[in-house]
């Protein structure tokens, strides 16, 4: 569904087998279709047999082609359209939905027609006989499953955390307290609304320049080793430059070697962070220390 949360459906009635060539060739421009129209299933009542082997339509098509089922394949594959009743096996009898008075036999003359792009959508489309209808012609139905579109909504990126725990320290609550005075005296009275929000970013800003950013303390192995890391990395970013402005066989070889190189330092720095993550669980849990060995399990 491309325009809004429901489907829509038409419905076109050809003319006669017995029309002029003329009314005829002008009944596909009086449907006034285009590539991007809003409609997405048109039911369709044509005077024509369709029959299989043709991209607009499945491999289960009946009959021989005859000339407004040449008219209905251009029309078509000019608007990227399909023949639903053509893409499912069914009985013979759920196939055909006309018959002939006069000589008994039976034709699929009402088509359901759909985009290509909807076509995964449509889940049958078969003829049913015993609906009372008022017609010659037997009841034609699809069903089909719909879907809305997903929303991909992004999620607004709040405000970083302040570091309560230097709330503590006399020195930084002092500091907190002068800043903030001299933030506060330029404040004009204005509506109660707009005081508080400019209130809420001052003491907010002043507490970020005092007490800094809360750091999480689950620190990874990359952080712990962040100074073994980052030059190695450099060195291949350079190395992966280099390569691109000048792609030369010494310059692929530098390139392989600073990337086996961030490889080897990496597994390192790894196993060197949970091995001493280990020791230091094990040496609490010797020496009967809950807390420590608390604190050391939470790190991973």
């Amino acid at each position: 569904m491309r325009q809004g949360l429901l489907p829509t459906v038409g419905e076109a009635i050809a003319p006669h087998w017995t029309a002029t060539p003329r009314l005829k060739l002008g009944s596909p421009k009086s449907l006034r279709l285009s590539k991007s129209s809003s409609w997405e299933t048109l039911m369709l009542g044509w005077e024509l047999t369709v029959t299989h082997g043709q991209t607009a339509w499945g491999h289960f098509g009946v009959g021989r082609m005859n000339e407004n089922g040449q008219w209905l394949l251009e029309l078509c594959r000019y608007h990227i359209l399909c023949v639903t009743n053509t893409y499912f096996n069914t009985k013979p009898q759920h196939t055909f939905s006309w018959r002939h008075p006069c000589s008994k036999h039976w034709h699929q003359l009402n088509l359901i027609l759909t985009r290509r792009s909807n076509l995964s959508s449509v889940k049958l489309t078969r003829t049913y006989h015993r609906a009372d209808c008022d017609t010659d012609h037997s009841l034609v139905c699809s069903k089909v499953k719909l879907s809305t579109r997903k929303i991909n909504r992004s999620k607004i990126e709040g405000q970083p955390r302040i570091d309560t725990t230097k709330t503590h320290d006399p020195n930084k609550v002092r500091d907190f307290m002068q800043a903030s005075e001299v933030a506060f005296a330029g404040q004009a009275s204005g509506v109660a609304c707009e005081r508080w929000e400019s209130y809420r970013d001052i003491v907010y800003t002043t507490a970020m320049t005092t007490f800094g950013r809360k750091c999480n303390k689950m620190a990874d192995w990359f952080e712990a080793h962040s100074d073994d890391m980052l030059p190695v990395i450099e060195e291949k970013r350079h190395a992966l430059a280099a390569y691109k402005n000048n792609p030369s066989r010494e310059n692929l070889e530098t390139l392989q070697t600073t990337h086996s190189t961030v490889q080897r330092t990496a597994r390192q720095c790894a196993n060197n962070f949970w091995t001493q993550l280990c020791s230091q669980i094990q040496s609490a849990a010797d020496t009967g220390n809950i807390r420590g060995c608390s604190m050391a399990s939470n790190k991973h």
